[in-house]
């Protein structure tokens, strides 16, 4: 335990106000090189401020509030192991931490645990393994594998601690989850994650071989890392109800799995429950909040949850010389009608029935199609990033998918706001599962 002491106001204003309490103690500057006893006003009538007086904080009742025991079990401090937390011991714990937050480095993610009390019990009883030592296993497999990404988050992945709470503070985890991505208030973590239902590590993603639940870290990847689903760039060729693909490509190419794409996602801890590594795309969006200095700002992190729409201005299509002066139409995705069944759901699109380009190739196999995206500021959402481009060489239609990430690449590999995209198009014989995906870029000739 520390061997300061906070004092905070009551239980049940905490309880009511911690988010409010948080960020009056982070204004007010309270910090561990202040006395071992900090006092807050318990009447909420009196200025916080006014009460940074002597006098006044002399004539006030306060109630001193002590850091709740904790130890250290496989590794991972614990609170509430003995004694699980009341929500507004949680609430007050959140403040006392945030008064003397630990160091955070610009190349590294933090994560907070939290766990009900049933959970907690019962992962022991079922699995036979602490909760601790289970979560930190997963914590070296991320913080590994996000080390030799290429680029790398060369501070890796840093577990903080692990809170138990008592149950009934929240019903279900899908009641609390929302408040992960923001750490609970935490101001030492990038996101945390809490376990309210009792925990089932080998219900979907698990890897019996490796003791590992890779389906568990795909959710930390849009807790701690803001990450977003890569297959909510998927399409479904039952939603294809324009008619744009019907008759002009076989089925197996009616359905785009963005999140299967070998040359983007597949096995990217972001593609979906199996992903085991952090591949070059997901790296590259998060060298990219380096370079922004957002890593750590929670808002503004959330506030770029998509897929950027960071697009060169002026871009070219090479496709090759047997492509040469063919027709070239190409549509792009848009949600859901909402008298579909389906338009609830956040990653339901269909493709537009006009195309949104369209033109000829010229005798090299290329055509300027500019920016694609030009419309939209900030990140793209899942629903409207996803082309379908189709080309017709004499009688034989010619196609493939793309999507926003095809662009994006382009400017995080550094290409400015000029390039040429070379890809292959795909003809009716083409196993999707044999097709080169790959896209690659080059300079603009001026």
């Amino acid at each position: 335990m520390r061997d300061k002491t906070v004092s905070i106001l009551s239980a049940v204003l905490l309880s009511v106000l911690s988010f409010a309490v948080i960020e009056l103690g982070a204004y007010l500057g309270y910090r561990s090189a202040m006395a071992d006893e900090i006092v807050m006003p318990a009447d909420p009538s009196i200025s916080l401020r006014a009460a940074l007086s002597n006098s006044v904080l002399a004539a006030i009742p306060v109630l001193v509030y002590h850091e709740p025991d904790s130890e250290v079990i496989a590794g991972l401090r614990t609170y509430g192991q003995e004694q699980p937390l009341t929500e507004a011991e949680l609430n007050g714990l959140v403040v006392f931490l945030n008064l003397d937050p630990l160091p955070m480095e610009e190349d590294a993610y933090y994560i907070t645990f939290l766990a009900s009390a049933t959970a907690y019990r019962d992962f022991l009883q079922d699995y036979g393994e602490s909760l601790q030592s289970f979560l930190l296993r997963h914590v070296a497999w991320m913080d590994r594998e996000i080390r030799f990404a290429d680029p790398p988050v060369a501070g890796g992945l840093v577990a903080r601690r692990l809170i138990v709470i008592e149950d009934g503070i929240w019903n279900s985890d899908s009641e609390e989850r929302g408040i992960d991505y923001r750490a609970h208030g935490l101001t030492d973590s990038d996101g945390s994650w809490s376990f309210i239902d009792s925990y089932c590590p080998s219900c979907a993603f698990y890897s019996p071989d490796l003791g590992l639940d890779f389906g568990l870290m795909h959710e930390w990847i849009h807790a701690i890392f803001k990450l977003p689903d890569h297959y909510a760039l998927d399409f479904h060729f039952q939603l294809d109800i324009n008619g744009v693909l019907a008759g002009v490509v076989p089925e197996s190419w009616q359905f785009y799995s963005a999140g299967g794409r070998p040359d983007i996602s597949n096995r990217d801890f972001a593609m979906g429950g199996n992903g085991t590594v952090l591949r070059h795309y997901s790296a590259l969006q998060l060298a990219e909040r380096r370079v922004l200095g957002i890593v750590h700002d929670k808002e503004r992190a959330l506030a770029d949850f998509g897929f950027f729409g960071q697009v060169p201005a002026e871009v070219v299509w090479d496709l090759g010389l047997d492509l040469a002066d063919a027709p070239i139409l190409v549509y792009r995705s848009q949600p859901c009608p909402p008298d579909n069944p389906n338009s609830a759901a956040y990653a339901c699109k269909v493709l537009g029935p006009v195309p949104i380009f369209h033109g000829r190739l010229d005798e090299r196999g290329r055509i300027g199609v500019g920016n694609l995206f030009a419309d939209y500021e900030g990140a793209v959402i899942q629903k409207e990033g996803v082309l379908f481009v189709r080309a017709l060489v004499g009688d034989e239609y010619r196609f493939r998918w793309l999507d926003i990430r095809d662009f994006t690449l382009a400017i995080w590999e550094g290409f400015g706001e000029s390039v040429v995209m070379r890809f292959n198009l795909a003809s009716a014989d083409t196993n999707p599962e044999d097709f080169v995906w790959t896209v690659s870029y080059e300079s603009l000739d001026p």
